[in-house]
């Protein structure tokens, strides 16, 4: 009970020294927005290569005042622009953009959202058919889960044959594909090298099945 109506207390003293901040001309607010462009060719199944621009963008809010206190906070969000048939086709929202590639006529996209939760990060998958579905992770076709656009970390430059590789985003992607759960529900430990060799086997096979 103490603790709450300490926490309650210090809140208080808080939200009246920013009033008081406020009413005395002393606090300043800092809104921003930043953008970040990356072009992109990404190789499609089909053999086309398709030049794909990434966008990063920050907004954030931080609010300043005398004797050099400030808080604050920023959000990212991405966008994913390329053309189909003469068609501009746009994806924009919350998750870092690791994966487009194409079936046919359907486009694949697969993101890594850090933002909606921290706590909770994980993978969303969607396809374009004219318009963008959300779909679950298991449903994303094993073939086309090649990482071809943003990477995270070290991922772009460990082989799957490296035992590094059963912990990077990649291989949790493939887990998630295969097992369907949330990334946040997925350990390292899970993950060993004959799920990886199995899971690229499949990759192959599929291909060559498709071809």
């Amino acid at each position: 009970m103490k603790v709450r109506k300490s926490v309650f207390i210090s809140c208080s003293i808080l939200i009246l020294t920013i009033i008081a901040y406020a009413f005395t001309g002393q606090i300043v607010n800092h809104l921003f927005t930043k953008t970040e462009e990356f072009k992109i060719i990404a190789t499609q199944l089909n053999g086309k290569q398709i030049p794909v621009r990434v966008v990063k963008l920050t907004k954030g809010l931080f609010i300043s005042g005398g004797h050099g206190w400030s808080i604050g906070s920023e959000r990212n969000s991405y966008g994913v622009i390329f053309e189909d048939e003469n068609n501009t086709v746009r994806w924009e929202g919350e998750g870092v953009p690791i994966i487009l590639q194409n079936q046919g006529s359907l486009f694949y996209l697969a993101v890594f959202d850090r933002e909606t939760n921290q706590h909770q990060m994980d993978f969303k998958c969607y396809v374009w058919d004219g318009v963008w579905k959300i779909i679950p992770v298991n449903i994303f076709p094993k073939r086309l889960a090649i990482n071809n656009l943003m990477t995270l970390d070290s991922d772009s430059s460990v082989s799957f044959e490296d035992p590094g590789f059963r912990t990077s985003l990649l291989a949790r992607f493939w887990f998630c594909i295969e097992s369907g759960l949330h990334d946040w529900e997925v350990s390292d430990s899970m993950i060993d090298a004959e799920f990886v060799t199995k899971f690229v086997q499949s990759i192959k096979e599929t291909r060559g099945a498709k071809k």
